[in-house]
């Protein structure tokens, strides 16, 4: 999977061009500075892009291909299955403004956006032959990271677990000799800014309406308590008792994601899905599982799980029930793809109560949350 990214991809051909760009040096080939940025950039995007496409088909895989498709339906109503599995949960939605109010109340937004301003005019003007002194490269590393995974954080809330830390490591450039000035007495009234708003964003901020660094932590510390769930803990002591780990007869078992893992680490039974849905083929089989949510006909789906190898299914009511915006519940994501079976009642009702057909599902277990059925 890294060797078909996008990131394997923009290093390789990153070297090439600066390879190619030293030889031309070398031969005193000289061009205008706007010229010298075009060569390298425009070359960067589609031989990345180009590369990148070579090597996925000469490997056939798959398996970021539904990334694309969830940028596309952010910004158009484009929607398969997966897209909406995506987007329809919380942690997959646009970045609240909240986020940034955050980190201006921590002082933490004005030396970021101070930083990139002045990286952004020092590589124009590098760039141009403007400027002669060079930018140490893992200074701007930083600065482009940080400005890629915040462009990323914004799309996809939950990736902005890596823009905050690289936010709190790009302000400390402040303090960096040569990077505003390489006199010591600027470095140093920089150093006491610094300082001086990170400790007003911790305990002041909050007189303008912002929450400060020091009420964050304080917010953080207060969180005390312990998880439990004593229905998924009587099922995994049940499965532990009465299913076969390996052998013959051996249990092997399909069922919600987050479940399905707890399953594997806990009581160490065979599993065809869980979480890791950037692999295709997890994709492809969570895919045909849930359709125990869908409305398709009840042999199909027993088909579906029986192709799959399946022995047992876990069902939890609340998948099939849940519906956190419009279009958003199971039965309606599999709308997208059954559209021929979309004036058909799904098969929950039935698989909560146990009047499911006997034919293809025997109820074997059953507690206030959960059902497990023998795949016959």
């Amino acid at each position: 999977m890294l060797l078909t990214s996008f990131g394997f991809s923009s290093i390789l051909v990153a070297f090439v061009i600066v390879e190619v760009k030293s030889k031309l040096q070398l031969t005193n080939f000289k061009v205008l500075p706007i010229f010298k940025v075009l060569f390298g950039l425009i070359p960067w995007f589609a031989g990345t892009y180009g590369l990148k496409g070579t090597i996925t088909r000469l490997f056939g895989v798959q398996d970021d291909a539904h990334i694309f498709d969830i940028l596309v339906s952010k910004f158009s109503n484009f929607a398969t299955f997966h897209t909406k599995l995506y987007t329809c949960a919380p942690e997959f939605d646009f970045l609240p403004i909240a986020t940034f109010q955050v980190f201006v109340g921590t002082g933490l937004l004005f030396f970021v956006v101070t930083l990139v301003t002045v990286y952004a005019f020092r590589t124009i003007k590098y760039s141009f032959g403007i400027e002669a002194k060079q930018i140490p490269a893992d200074e701007l590393y930083i600065v482009v990271q940080s400005c890629a995974y915040t462009l990323v954080a914004i799309l996809i809330m939950r990736l902005k677990l890596f823009m905050s830390p690289l936010f709190c490591i790009l302000s400390c450039l402040v303090v960096k000799q040569g990077v505003f000035s390489d006199d010591e007495k600027v470095v140093k009234r920089w150093r006491i800014l610094f300082f001086g708003i990170l400790t007003f964003g911790a305990f002041g901020m909050q007189s303008f309406g912002f929450q400060g660094g020091l009420a964050n932590i304080n917010n953080e510390l207060m969180k005390v308590g312990n998880f439990e769930n004593i229905p998924q803990e009587d099922m995994l002591e049940w499965v532990i008792a009465n299913t076969v780990k390996e052998g013959e007869g051996k249990a092997v078992f399909a069922g919600p994601m987050p479940i399905m893992a707890t399953m594997k680490h806990v009581a160490e039974r065979s599993i065809v899905n869980h979480p890791h849905y950037e692999n295709q083929e997890i994709r492809d089989r969570t895919f045909s599982v849930y359709t125990v949510f869908s409305r398709r006909p009840i042999k199909s789906v027993h088909a579906e799980l029986k192709n799959l190898g399946v022995t047992h299914l876990i069902y939890e009511h609340g998948w099939c029930a849940r519906r956190g915006k419009i279009g958003c519940s199971m039965p309606e994501l599999y709308d997208f793809t059954d559209v021929e079976f979309r004036d058909q009642k799904t098969h929950c009702d039935d698989f909560q109560s146990g009047k499911v057909s006997k034919k293809y599902f025997k109820l074997a277990y059953k507690n206030p949350r959960y059902r497990i059925f023998n795949v016959v």
